[in-house]
C-alpha cells in the first residue's frame, strides 16, 4: 500500500528499457531517410536531423576566435569615440583585459560545439556584417556588438545537448512491468 491507498507505486522507465519494447521505424529528416528507435506506437515523433557538424574542429574555432575579434574592434571604436586625442593607456588596458579572454572563450566555445554547416554560415555572416558595419557612423560599433553577440548565440546554442524525444521516459506502474515480462 502506498501514500496514494490503492494505487501501485509508479516508476519512471528510462529510455533503454523502453527500447526494448519499441519497434524500429524510418524517421524522415532534413538529410533524408533513416530508421529510429521509436518507444511504442502511442509515443511516436518526428527526429528532424540537422546537419552533421563541420568536420574541422579548427574552422568552428576560428569561427569563434573571429566572433571574438569582431567584438575587440567593435569595443575599441565605440570607446575611442570618447577621446578627443585618442585613447588612454587605462581604456586600452581595460579593452584588452576584458575582450582578450573572449575571443579565447569564443574560439574554445566554436571549438568544442557541433556547429553545423548551415550554423557556420549564418556565423560567418553575422561576422561579415559586424565586420563592415563597424566602421559606420556612430551607431556601427554598436550594431557590430550585437551582430556579433547573434553570431556568439549561434555558436553557444550548437554546444546545448541533444533535445531528448518527447515520449522517450513515462511513468508505468509496476504491474504493467510484470505483464510486460510475461
Amino acid at each position: 500500500m502506498t501514500a496514494r491507498g490503492n494505487q501501485s507505486p509508479r516508476v519512471c522507465v528510462d529510455h533503454r528499457i523502453a527500447a526494448a519494447f519499441s519497434t524500429s521505424t524510418d524517421v524522415v529528416g532534413v538529410s533524408g531517410r533513416r530508421a529510429a528507435r521509436v518507444p511504442g506506437a502511442a509515443y511516436q515523433f518526428t527526429s528532424y536531423d540537422l546537419g552533421a557538424a563541420i568536420p574541422n574542429r579548427n574552422v568552428a574555432a576560428a569561427l569563434g576566435a573571429l566572433t571574438g575579434l569582431v567584438s575587440l574592434v567593435a569595443m575599441i571604436r565605440l570607446v575611442s569615440g570618447a577621446f578627443v586625442q585618442g585613447m588612454s593607456t587605462f581604456a586600452w588596458v581595460a579593452i584588452l583585459l576584458a575582450m582578450l579572454p573572449w575571443i579565447g572563450y569564443a574560439a574554445w566555445r566554436g571549438r568544442h560545439g557541433h556547429l553545423s554547416r548551415r550554423g557556420a554560415l549564418g556565423v560567418l555572416l553575422l561576422n561579415t556584417v559586424g565586420s563592415v558595419v563597424v566602421w559606420l557612423s556612430v551607431l556601427g560599433p554598436v550594431v557590430a556588438l550585437a551582430s556579433s553577440l547573434a553570431a556568439f548565440v549561434v555558436i553557444w546554442v550548437s554546444d546545448w545537448p541533444p533535445r531528448r524525444p518527447r515520449g522517450e521516459e513515462r511513468f508505468v506502474r509496476i504491474e504493467e512491468l510484470r505483464s510486460a515480462d510475461d
